[in-house]
């Protein structure tokens, strides 16, 4: 009793950190929302699989930048994009350079676990590619990016293999989920929890503690088939550093604070950024990346990045 009473404050505090971490990173709001062309879109059954898109003027098909939002997939909604200040999210960039803009909504860990969450995001993807003929969107040229769970999610869209199932009932599912560019900002390097002491350069212990909590609370799994087949499974789908291989798209990944042990935000540590830029290395897959003592001369914007690939010639 004792020992259940003792876990069950720790995935309290775990739940309390995420939160308050993901509150804290949130950038400011400033300025009114450009109204979308369509709003609310339902991409899938659940009331959060919704989506806002902002059409670019074009005689031709567009390419198109997707956010997912963060949050720890606990908080925030696609509401935030368009109100968010910086360069990360004008859409009028966007627009002068002749790319649409989808921003999405998912399940969050309340509803359903994380591998289900994946595939909401997925799903948005390919809801979008089935739009492609009455939206005027070009299917070869979709990027994504987000900050934190959404940059996860983009690089975890970014290396898996493609969701695609051609003989699918649903023509939604039908289509691919593969993307051209991804950015993502402050992102985890894997959701393969199991992966992180080593990625944050942390004994394995931590690892062996903490999956009491995770497991149910992140993959919905008790603890007690913390060694079976189905976690594993888990694990290695979720599991993006290992999925990277040299068909993979362009990445840009910016991280921020000091690369340092007494730097205890590890949901966002530099070190999860240096183990991915590491994986893209090794995996042939191009990939920037900017740190907190980058040069302001080496500095890219990651809108910049995005249009820039999805203007190059080799991907019209």
């Amino acid at each position: 009793m004792k020992r259940a009473v003792v876990l069950g404050m720790v995935a309290f505090l775990f739940v309390a950190v995420v939160l308050i971490v993901a509150v804290v990173s949130t950038p400011s709001h400033m300025g009114e929302r450009e109204e979308p062309t369509f709003a609310d879109v339902a991409y899938g059954p659940h009331e959060r699989n919704v989506l806002d898109f902002w059409q670019a003027p074009s005689d031709t098909p567009t390419p198109l930048i997707v956010w997912i939002h963060g949050g720890g997939f606990l908080l925030e909604s696609k509401d935030e994009f368009g109100r968010k200040g910086g360069d990360d999210y004008d859409i009028r960039k966007c627009w002068k350079a002749g790319v649409s803009v989808a921003a999405i909504d998912y399940r969050f860990l309340t509803d359903a676990p994380l591998q289900d969450i994946m595939r909401d995001c997925g799903r948005a993807i390919q809801f979008l590619r089935h739009k492609a003929q009455e939206w005027n969107i070009d299917k070869t040229r979709i990027a994504s990016f987000g900050g934190s769970a959404g940059a996860g999610t983009s690089l975890w869209l970014a290396f898996h293999d493609d969701l695609a199932d051609p003989d699918n009932a649903d023509p939604v599912l039908r289509e691919s989920t593969r993307l051209c560019v991804v950015g993502a900002i402050v992102p985890q390097a894997t959701y393969d929890f199991s992966r992180w002491p080593k990625a944050l350069r942390g004994p394995q212990f931590t690892w062996w503690f903490s999956q009491w909590f995770v497991s149910p609370v992140c993959y919905h799994l008790r603890v007690k088939k913390t060694n079976a087949a189905e976690l594993r499974q888990v694990r290695a789908d979720l599991d993006m550093l290992a999925w990277i291989d040299p068909e993979d798209p362009p990445v840009f990944i910016r991280s921020s604070g000091k690369e340092s042990r007494l730097n205890f935000d590890f949901l966002h540590h530099p070190w999860h950024a240096r183990a991915l830029e590491a994986a893209c290395k090794a995996g042939q897959v191009p990939c920037i990346a900017i740190y907190r003592d980058t040069p302001p001369e080496e500095r890219v914007n990651v809108l910049d990045f995005l249009l820039e690939h999805l203007r190059s010639p080799d991907r019209q």
